[in-house]
């Protein structure tokens, strides 16, 4: 599949699917952890929500 993404750039999302799914099925974990879960990553509730946020081809 090929997206243009800026003037002359062509990006190409069928290459790497396996980590878009990841990134997806992790960001939606980090919703679910708990406060003491996210201290021990190091992580805050406002990091992993703006985490969740981002679309999974986002890094």
């Amino acid at each position: 599949m090929r997206i243009t993404a800026h003037k002359g750039e062509v990006r190409y999302f069928g290459r790497d699917w396996p980590a878009f799914w990841r990134r997806l099925n992790t960001r939606r974990v980090l919703l679910k952890l708990n406060d003491q879960q996210l201290h021990d990553i190091g992580l805050s509730r406002a990091q992993a929500e703006r985490e969740a946020r981002l679309p999974f081809w986002k890094l």
